[in-house]
């Protein structure tokens, strides 16, 4: 069974001109010139996980940048009750946001609209 370029299953692949890419087996030692039209991967984390898991022997880093994959070490070092603690404080946080959804902005947000010219 040959193996598949990891790079070629991304859906940006065919015009994406990233060179130093996260799903590329050489990652993070490609070269990134400032004249690059791009020169970090625009493509969804969540699509290069899927990608990057399916070969963690070319890609140590799942399909993660160097940014993504510290803060993934960084969080599984962390003790448990700071990841349970940092869950609610997003659970809470979430609930505020849907709650001001919900209800919509009131006027101390938005004053009322200033009279037109003329009227």
């Amino acid at each position: 069974m040959s193996q598949t370029y990891p790079p070629k299953l991304c859906p940006r692949f065919a015009t994406c001109s990233v060179n130093n890419c996260p799903l590329d087996p050489l990652y993070p030692n490609l070269s990134v010139c400032d004249t690059d039209k791009e020169r970090i991967c625009p493509m969804e984390k969540p699509v290069r996980v899927k990608i990057g898991t399916g070969f963690p022997a070319l890609l140590p880093m799942r399909g993660l940048t160097r940014a993504e994959w510290a803060a993934k070490l960084a969080y599984e070092r962390k003790p448990a009750s700071e990841k349970t603690a940092m869950a609610e404080r997003g659970r809470v946080r979430f609930q505020r946001q849907q709650e001001v959804k919900r209800k919509g902005f009131g006027p101390a947000y938005y004053p009322p609209p200033l009279p037109k010219p003329g009227k």
